[in-house]
């Protein structure tokens, strides 16, 4: 009775913390979009320079384990099957708490953990 239908832009991955009302979704066009949970509101969007098509988000550690693309190997962003690109691992605590990336999110990558 008390959820509703939000509407996300076309993504390509989108996971969500119910504890901290956040969900990043992940678009075509290389953006991250942090939103509300769970009613789906843009509160900030980051360039991440790569299409993230699958993602995974360890929460409790603020982790997000991510199959990226890069844009040279994809022949068509309606079709990433042969996609090729590293599994990578971002930083992404600080969104789930709340605050924002330093630096100007449009010039900037999300922070890779090594």
């Amino acid at each position: 009775p008390g959820l509703r239908a939000g509407s996300v832009e076309a993504h390509l991955a989108l996971v969500a913390d119910p504890a901290s009302g956040t969900a990043l979704a992940f678009t075509r066009d290389r953006l991250m979009l942090r939103l509300s949970y769970p009613g789906l509101e843009v509160q900030e969007a980051y360039w991440t320079g790569k299409m993230i098509y699958r993602a995974a988000l360890d929460a409790k550690r603020g982790l997000l384990f991510a199959a990226v693309a890069e844009p040279a190997t994809v022949k068509t962003t309606d079709d990433l099957r042969d996609a090729e690109g590293p599994l990578t691992v971002y930083d992404v605590k600080p969104l789930l708490e709340k605050k924002s990336l330093p630096g100007d999110p449009f010039r900037m990558s999300l922070p890779v953990v090594s």
